[in-house]
């Protein structure tokens, strides 16, 4: 039950956090870039995230409960995702460093639809809402 509460509690604040970045970065400084290879090794991340997060779960059910063994286990894997969390995040850092080395890329720029301040903020509200939602449907699932 607290697992389905982090993961749903971590999805939350993904959606909210980068959505109000995005939001923030479009009022102040108009057109935003984002970087596909950044967004994808993002995904990635957090999808490794959860399944990791369900691992421990799962060898709990599917053997002898042995506390210890789901214990050590969870630690182990929460270590690991330590460590490919800091690594990521040196990857992020070293990243422009060496795209200013290579020199200048020219990129394309977005000819799709635009939405509006309200409209964005309408969908952003709504993903909060659905999100929070099946977080509390989750957890009266799991606690009958």
């Amino acid at each position: 039950m607290v697992k389905a509460s982090i993961i749903g509690s971590i999805l939350g604040n993904l959606l909210l956090v980068l959505g109000m970045s995005i939001l923030a970065g479009g009022l102040v400084n108009g057109l935003q870039k984002f970087d596909r290879s950044h967004v994808g090794l993002d995904a990635t991340l957090t999808i490794l995230v959860v399944i990791a997060i369900s691992v421990p779960s799962i060898f709990n059910a599917a053997i002898e409960p042995d506390k210890t063994r789901v214990e050590e286990l969870s630690l182990t894997t929460a270590a690991a995702m330590l460590v490919i969390y800091g690594l990521s995040i040196l990857h992020a850092l070293r990243r422009p460093r060496e795209e200013a080395e290579a020199g200048p890329e020219v990129k394309p720029t977005h000819t799709g639809p635009r939405w509006s301040v309200r409209a964005s903020l309408g969908v952003l509200a709504a993903a909060t809402v659905a999100i929070a939602l099946m977080s509390e449907f989750s957890l009266a699932r799991l606690s009958r």
